[in-house]
C-alpha cells in the first residue's frame, strides 16, 4: 500500500506515470544492469565569466574550455535517451553563456521534458528574465556569501550588488507572470564563510526566494588526481568547523524565515543513487558517474556523440562501477566522497 501511496504521490507532482526507472529508484532497487534514466544533468557550456577561487575550471584540459552544446547535439542526446522527462543544465560553466541554451530548452519543453539550472546570476536581466522563468521550472542561484567585500574576494568580480538585483527581477516577474518556478540560492559553506550563515538567509529572505540549500565544501578531485592532497588539505580545514556550520544551520532553521535546507557530508557511496538512475554527459558527450566526478579525463564510460548510449549504460565499465558500489568494493573515484 505504502509503495502505491508513492506512485500516487509522484503522479500528482508530476502529472504523468512513473518511468520505470523512477519506480526503481523509488524502490531503491539497485542492479548492475538497470533501465535507462529519466533523469540526467548536461554539461551546457564551458565558458564562465567569472573566475572564483574554488574552481577547479581553469585546470580543466585545454581543448574542453569554452565549449557549447548545440542544438543538434542535444537532440542527438535524446534521440539516444528516450526515456528522459528531467534534464538538469550545468556544469563547469554559466549555462546562460550558451546562446543556443533557450533553443534546447524550448526543443526539449516540446518533447514534454522539465528543466532546471544553477546558474550565478550575474546575467539575469529585463531581457531573458522571462525566457529564464518560462524555460526552467527550478532555478537555484548560486550565491556563498551576503556582501560585496567577500563576494569580490571569492568571485574575483564586483557584481554582489548586480547578482542581488537581478535576484529580485526574478522573483518580480515570476510574480507578474503568476508562474510556479522553485527559485533558491545556494552556498558551498566552508571555514572561510561560514559565519555568513545567518546573513545569508536574510538575505534570501529579503529577495523573497523559495528556499536556501547549504552545502559543505567538496572535494571534486580523487586520489587518482595529482591536485588530491591539495585539495584534501582544504576540505579538511573545513571540516574542523562542521559541528559550527550545522550549529548555525539548526539555528536560522528554528526561526522558520524561509525553507532552508543542508547536505550532510557522510560517505556517500553506500547510498549513491547516480550511476543507477542517472548520469552526467560532458558538453563534448562524455558520460560519467556524477556531477561531481565529471572530468572525462579521470574517468568516462564512453561518448554519446560516437557510440548508443545504451551500449555505454549497460556496457562492461558501467555495469563493474556499479557493481562496485553495490558490493562496497574499492573504488577510487567514490571512495572519499564528498572528502
Amino acid at each position: 500500500m505504502r509503495k502505491i501511496k508513492k506512485i500516487y504521490k509522484f503522479f500528482l507532482r508530476e502529472k504523468r506515470i512513473p518511468t520505470y526507472s523512477e519506480i526503481l529508484q523509488g524502490l531503491n532497487i539497485k542492479k548492475t544492469k538497470m533501465s535507462l534514466p529519466a533523469f540526467i544533468q548536461i554539461e551546457p557550456t564551458t565558458r564562465c565569466n567569472l573566475n572564483c577561487i574554488m574552481c577547479t575550471r581553469a585546470e580543466m584540459n585545454r581543448s574542453r574550455l569554452n565549449l557549447n552544446l548545440s542544438l543538434e547535439q542535444f537532440k542527438k542526446i535524446l534521440e539516444e535517451i528516450p526515456t528522459v522527462k528531467k534534464i538538469k543544465l550545468q556544469g563547469m560553466g554559466e549555462p546562460l553563456l550558451n546562446e543556443n541554451i533557450f533553443a534546447i530548452t524550448n526543443y526539449g519543453i516540446k518533447k514534454g521534458i522539465r528543466f532546471m539550472t544553477t546558474i550565478n546570476g550575474t546575467l539575469i536581466n529585463t531581457n531573458n528574465a522571462d525566457l529564464i522563468l518560462k524555460n526552467f521550472q527550478d532555478i537555484t542561484i548560486s550565491l556563498d556569501v551576503a556582501n560585496s567585500k567577500d563576494y569580490l574576494n571569492i568571485r574575483r568580480a564586483d557584481l554582489f550588488d548586480v547578482v542581488k538585483k537581478n535576484i529580485k527581477l526574478l522573483i518580480q516577474r515570476r510574480e507578474k507572470l503568476q508562474l510556479q518556478n522553485r527559485i533558491t540560492i545556494n552556498s558551498v559553506i566552508s571555514h572561510l564563510n561560514y559565519k555568513e550563515i545567518p546573513q545569508i538567509v536574510k538575505l534570501a529572505k529579503e529577495c523573497k526566494v523559495d528556499a536556501v540549500s547549504f552545502v559543505e565544501v567538496e572535494n571534486w578531485k580523487t586520489p587518482l588526481e595529482k591536485d588530491y592532497q591539495n585539495e584534501l588539505k582544504f576540505i579538511q580545514q573545513a571540516r574542523a568547523f562542521s559541528k559550527d556550520i550545522k550549529r548555525l544551520i539548526l539555528e536560522v532553521q528554528k526561526q522558520n524565515l524561509l525553507e532552508i535546507d543542508y547536505s550532510s557530508i557522510n560517505k556517500r557511496k553506500k547510498d549513491c543513487k547516480w550511476p543507477f538512475y542517472s548520469c552526467f554527459i560532458t558538453v563534448d558527450g562524455f558520460v560519467t558517474p556524477c556531477c561531481i566526478r565529471m572530468d572525462p579525463d579521470v574517468i568516462n564510460f564512453g561518448n554519446i556523440f560516437q557510440k548508443p548510449f545504451k551500449e555505454i549504460w549497460d556496457g562492461e565499465n558501467c555495469q563493474s562501477f556499479r557493481k562496485k558500489i553495490i558490493d562496497n568494493l574499492s573504488n577510487p573515484i567514490c571512495d572519499n566522497c564528498p572528502d
